[in-house]
């Protein structure tokens, strides 16, 4: 018996025994002796299911009572009853689910089928309605109830939580307020439910890839309200724990490392689960299905140019459909984010007559799928693969282990730079190497790292004709390109920790190299000669570092510290630089002086290291400061989002030179002559394709774990 409905019966059993105190005293007690009998009945009937023989006895036995008028034994017979009715009758939990957008469910849905199969909780599941909005403003209002058949739904029209308080609520939705496209009804934001129930728990409505989370995700409602909050792994369980611990100043033990149910539905799913239309039976017909995903973040990025209004995205989206329209081997799946029509409608209205007419064309064009249903793991497990903007849809592609290719605009991302006599080195987010001749101006394609994820490598050096990346995404070895035998090599190291994001650049010397980490917690020094590996052990996360003669410096995450670690000896020591609310992003040293960019001020911090001597070198307001910056030809060169700044170390003086914006959103590489000032632009070559950039591999072991989430919450939570 649920707690709400134990309490009704012995709220019952105590007006039972009021109105037998109250029997001798009357004339004429025939209404009331009616209403014992009918509060005996109701009894009864509530108790048929429960193993409660000795309470069924005595009710019995109180009828009896008050059908041969022996009164005086009444009050003391219903006193029994209700002592014995409190430990004969066993209480279920009373779990309650709100889910709002149906298409969200398989976030709760594994952790309800838990809950529903334990024989000590009633699990209820109750879609609350949600409303749009527009300049802040509710607008229509909406309530789905297009569940799978597994799934009873409860009415919130009858359904009082105020009355009922259940012991449990799952909610998947954190913003209460504070969305600006939808919101939940005011009854169901997370402050008020707290004070409902013994126990609001909040579990994610996405997933990630295991290393990171949002900030602003963890210190929503949501997060602050909920007496548990549900992270997927344990890097994010650090960032949610520190941003909410900045932000309440309180402990961050509510929230639990359990996975996610998301992962849980789409590694069961199976294709035969689901009911497939036959219009899309007929478009598939032997062809490959390729999802296509387009993310909120994404449209709202590109369709701002220069502050001003862009169509750029949907012309995107039109490119891409028409390179699949009269494909004989794949047919494109499209299906639209829930919230992106409410989205374009509220924040990005000049978009909105272009996007219709496009859904519009692609729905009577009937070269593609279009799915707008609630249940994304039928298009999952319908597709091969995944093609569009990067979101967490991608890491559940990757946990069905399936490829994933992420559209870009025309950007060449890259990942790590190293420049020789002869050529300037590119390595894209790919793991795709390039080599650029400095005399022709030619580029040319090298060759890919066989075997690897998008992002798995960070940076790179060269050591006896060898280059070196430092492994930063997932990978357990050091991939190496041979420049003498134009081939790729592989050397394993030790990697007993359970990070997911390790080194984030490389660094030669002599005959070493040494891999700066991010999570790692080593440097890690490899001898080129022998493979030889060695490690030193470090607890801090470093940012940006350079090489300074025999020494590393490195930029201690989030402070006005520095470590330098000698590459002859493995000594480090930290050296703290000006005031101690600085924070630095990178640095550079010209032979004297170490130059730190500044995070929180515009300018520069300059600091000799013998005479800690400190001095600052303003930058424009206008420039930002979290930045490139380089040691070259006697000057100090340092790079912003949109301007370069020319430093002269004697005189302190700064000199602003050509925009390179306006090139960034080109595939070029854009080399700058320091003598000149003279500005070149190389154009890489734009074949007739679409952009991409690949993650090929399934989610990491501690992100997608045994697929049994929905039991480990149900499990910690209950």
């Amino acid at each position: 018996m649920i707690k709400s409905h134990k309490r009704g019966m012995l709220a019952l059993i105590d007006t039972m025994q009021k109105m037998a105190d109250l029997l001798p005293k009357l004339a004429e007690p025939s209404e009331q002796i009616q209403d014992i009998l009918a509060a005996c009945q109701c009894l009864r009937e509530n108790l048929s299911e429960e193993k409660a023989m000795e309470s069924l006895i005595l009710l019995q036995s109180i009828e009896d009572t008050v059908k041969t008028d022996n009164y005086p034994s009444l009050f003391a017979q219903i006193k029994n009853l209700e002592s014995k009715f409190k430990t004969e009758v066993k209480t279920k939990k009373e779990v309650l689910f709100l889910p709002y957008k149906a298409s969200m469910w398989d976030s709760l849905e594994s952790i309800y089928l838990a809950a529903k199969e334990d024989p000590d909780c009633e699990a209820l599941v109750m879609p609350i309605p949600y409303y749009d909005k527009k300049d802040g403003k509710f607008t229509d209002m909406h309530w789905e109830i297009s569940y799978p058949k597994n799934i009873p739904l409860i009415d919130y029209r009858k359904y009082n939580i105020e009355e009922r308080r259940p012991d449990i609520i799952f909610i998947h939705n954190p913003y209460d307020d504070l969305n600006i496209v939808t919101s939940v009804h005011p009854n169901y934001f997370s402050q008020k439910l707290r004070n409902l129930t013994d126990c609001l728990v909040y579990v994610p409505y996405f997933v990630t890839g295991g290393n990171s989370v949002g900030k602003h995700f963890c210190t929503l409602p949501g997060c602050i309200y909920a007496h548990k909050v549900i992270a997927q792994t344990e890097l994010e369980r650090e960032i949610y724990v520190k941003e909410y611990k900045l932000l309440t100043r309180e402990s961050g033990d509510k929230f639990l490392v359990l996975g996610s149910p998301k992962l849980d539905k789409v590694i069961n799913a199976k294709l035969e689960d689901f009911e497939i239309p036959d219009e899309w039976k007929r478009l598939i017909a032997g062809k490959k299905v390729i999802f296509y995903g387009l993310s909120i973040g994404s449209l709202l990025t590109y369709s701002v140019e220069n502050n001003k209004p862009s169509n750029k995205y949907l012309q995107k989206v039109k490119k891409v459909f028409e390179f699949f329209k009269n494909r004989k081997d794949a047919v494109l799946l499209w299906r639209p984010h829930p919230l992106l029509e409410g989205t374009i409608k509220s924040m990005r209205p000049w978009l909105q007559a272009e996007y219709a007419e496009i859904v519009s064309e692609f729905k009577n064009g009937k070269y593609g799928i279009y799915d707008d249903t609630e249940d994304l793991n039928r298009a999952i497990a319908m597709s091969d693969m995944y093609y569009g903007d990067g979101s967490s849809v991608t890491n559940l592609f990757q946990a069905a282990n399936k490829p994933v290719l992420c559209q870009s605009f025309g950007v060449l991302f890259t990942s790590g730079f190293f420049e020789d006599e002869n050529y300037i080195w590119i390595l894209d987010l790919n793991n795709t190497l390039y080599k650029h001749n400095k005399q022709s101006c030619e580029t040319e394609y090298v060759g890919t790292i066989p075997g690897q994820n998008s992002y798995a490598n960070s940076g790179m050096a060269m050591n006896s004709n060898k280059l070196y990346f430092a492994p930063f995404w997932w990978s357990d070895e050091v991939s190496v390109f041979d420049t003498d035998k134009n081939i790729f090599e592989r050397i394993e190291f030790k990697n007993d920790c359970e990070v997911l994001v390790k080194f984030r650049d490389v660094a030669s010397y002599k005959n070493f190299v040494y891999f700066i980490p991010y999570r790692f917690p080593a440097i890690m020094k490899l001898n080129t000669d022998t493979n030889e590996i060695d490690y030193y052990k470090v607890s801090q996360i470093f940012s940006n570092f350079c090489v300074a003669d025999d020494e590393l410096a490195l930029i201690i995450n989030e402070s006005n510290s520095v470590m330098l670690f000698n590459m002859e000896t493995g000594k480090h020591e930290i050296k703290s630089i000006a005031e101690k609310a600085e924070r630095y992003g990178d640095i550079c040293f010209d032979g004297q002086d170490y130059y730190l960019t500044s995070l929180c001020n515009n300018h520069i911090v300059k600091w000799n290291r013998k005479s800690n001597k400190i001095s600052k070198i303003k930058i424009p307001v206008s420039a930002q400061t979290n930045s490139l910056i380089q040691y070259l030809n006697e000057h100090i060169w340092l790079f912003t989002e949109d301007k370069t700044f020319k430093i002269n170390p004697d005189a302190n003086s700064v000199a602003v030179l050509p925009k390179l914006v306006e090139h960034f959103g080109k595939k070029s590489l854009a080399a700058h002559c320091v003598n000149t000032g003279e500005l070149f632009i190389k154009d890489f070559e734009d074949k007739e394709t679409l952009d991409f950039w690949l993650s090929k591999g399934k989610l990491n072991e501690t992100a997608a774990k045994a697929a049994n989430s929905g039991e480990r919450i149900w499990e910690a939570i209950k």
